[in-house]
């Protein structure tokens, strides 16, 4: 009788050990999925950062922005929005922002510096600077029907080119998503972006969706300048085509495009 009851033991305990392996066959590995990038040594939540500058006008179309990139990106990841203001953002705007996500929400008042109009020397072109002087309201790229002063669009467009990096409250981040009030999200984002470009090399992306028609002409004009006196700096397999479109004096300067 002893050797039959082994034979049954070692049968019941093969066949819970099979079915323990196929089991572990079909649980997914933490892994598997975590992101596009491979994992590696550096496989660490980056270092950071949701970035917005607002006035208390904006919280309408912030909040809605706020939600969709919640619902279509952050909620995996909870990753800090830091909240810049040029003056002292209300206690209001500061409750219904941060219900908005469950990351944490930081709120800064940026450097006055950087976003005061910028003074205009003799060797800029008057004619350009006039042309915009007399705008008095010009509508939102982002906003929909809203206006904004001009003085208002350009604090923003000067802290947005660059100052806003400075901050010292962002110091303690590596990376920054810069999102304008207003912007729609309407795909959801299936992978970690600041990982993807973290272990990528991708130091810096941007789209045309925050620049309105009446800025793109300049714009064009002083890329080219740019670009005339740094020609090393642009990628092999960049396309500019759709930022120098307006501009009128291309065709005398010897910039690759891609077609």
């Amino acid at each position: 009788m002893t050797g039959p009851r082994r034979c049954q033991d070692l049968l019941r305990n093969l066949v819970q050990l099979a079915k323990w392996l196929w089991l572990a066959l079909f649980i997914p590995s933490p892994a598997v999925g975590h992101s596009l990038s491979p994992a590696s040594a550096l496989d660490s939540p980056p270092r950071a950062a949701l970035v917005t500058l607002a006035h208390e006008n904006d919280l309408e179309p912030l909040l809605s922005s706020m939600s969709q990139l919640e619902d279509a990106f952050n909620n995996k990841y909870k990753y800090d929005w830091v909240l810049f203001g040029v003056e002292t953002l209300s206690d209001r705007f500061r409750q219904l922002t941060s219900n908005a996500t469950a990351a944490t929400c930081i709120y800064e008042v940026a450097r006055q510096n950087d976003v005061e109009p910028r003074r205009f020397n003799n060797n800029v072109c008057h004619s350009r600077v006039e042309s915009t002087r007399t705008a008095i309201q010009e509508p939102s790229p982002t906003r929909g029907n809203l206006s904004e002063p001009l003085q208002s669009i350009r604090q923003i467009q000067r802290w947005n080119n660059g100052p806003f990096a400075k901050e010292k409250r962002l110091q303690t981040y590596d990376w920054f998503w810069r999102i304008e009030p207003g912007v729609q999200f309407i795909h959801d984002v299936e992978f970690d972006v600041f990982r993807f470009m973290r272990d990528h090399n991708i130091a810096y992306g941007s789209n045309r969706a925050s620049l309105g028609p009446t800025h793109l002409p300049s714009l064009s004009q002083d890329v080219e300048s740019f670009l005339e006196k740094h020609p090393d700096l642009l990628h092999a397999e960049a396309d500019l085509s759709w930022l120098l479109q307006l501009s009128e004096s291309r065709q005398s300067i010897d910039i690759p495009l891609k077609g």
